[in-house]
């Protein structure tokens, strides 16, 4: 674990170019590094004691120095509870010696990363990959259940092929809750299920849906700013 300074106190042997916030524990030189950190004399009692973040599996491959071949870390997990913490784990990782690069297969598409460092184009974006998807069935409950931002009144109608969520229903948000129910009112709104889908997770704006042909109607404006809200939608974990 590692975090901000004022929360953790020095570790023996801890890098001083992170504060002297965390400490090294190899098992395995080459294969695995594992972060540990301690909060200050206030850590004696218990109830005063957080996790910060944490890195975990890291592997160096290839494991021995080859001839023209670069030795890239490798991160399985990649976990922290504040900014400072995430850019401080960073920090760590690349400052870790005998490594050209950090390689994460799990980052957010919104990472700030890009955005922390002096040189951006030392990031690469390798590919893309989705570990999360919804499938709208009960539209007032899924609609009730997600935050709004900005209140409105919107009809939707939705067109789904399985007839699960087919129909239409005004949206009337106020103080980021929505209350949602059928209605025979004509549409402000017309999209399918998965688009839909799409926008109730918010990983994409309503506008760049309603470019690409997947939304439309003479609300779409009003009900983009309703529901486009919060970040972009984070999984982690597959399932």
């Amino acid at each position: 674990m590692a975090g901000d300074g004022a929360d953790l106190r020095p570790v023996p042997r801890a890098d001083p170019r992170l504060g002297g916030a965390a400490a090294v524990l190899r098992a395995d030189p080459d294969r695995r590094v594992q972060l540990r950190g301690r909060r200050g004399p206030e850590a004696a009692d218990r109830r005063t004691r957080r996790r910060v973040g944490y890195a975990g599996r890291l592997r160096r491959l290839p494991p021995e120095p080859a001839q023209g071949r670069p030795r890239t870390i490798h991160v399985s997990d990649l976990v922290a509870v504040t900014p400072t913490a995430y850019l401080r784990l960073w920090r760590f990782l690349a400052d870790l010696d005998l490594s050209d690069s950090v390689e994460w297969g799990r980052a957010s598409v919104d990472d700030p990363l890009v955005w922390a460092l002096v040189d951006p184009y030392r990031v690469k974006v390798t590919r893309k990959i989705e570990s999360l998807w919804v499938r709208v069935l009960d539209v007032p409950t899924a609609l009730a259940a997600r935050p709004w931002g900005r209140d409105g009144d919107v009809v939707l109608e939705v067109t789904d092929p399985l007839g699960h969520a087919h129909g239409r229903f005004r949206v009337v948000t106020r103080d980021g809750t929505a209350e949602v129910a059928p209605t025979d009112a004509d549409a402000d709104v017309t999209l399918d299920a998965d688009t839909l889908g799409a926008l109730y997770l918010g990983g994409v704006a309503t506008e760049t849906l309603q470019r690409a042909g997947r939304l439309t109607g003479p609300g779409v404006a009003t009900f983009g700013a309703m529901a486009d809200t919060g970040p972009a939608p984070y999984c982690i974990t597959g399932f």
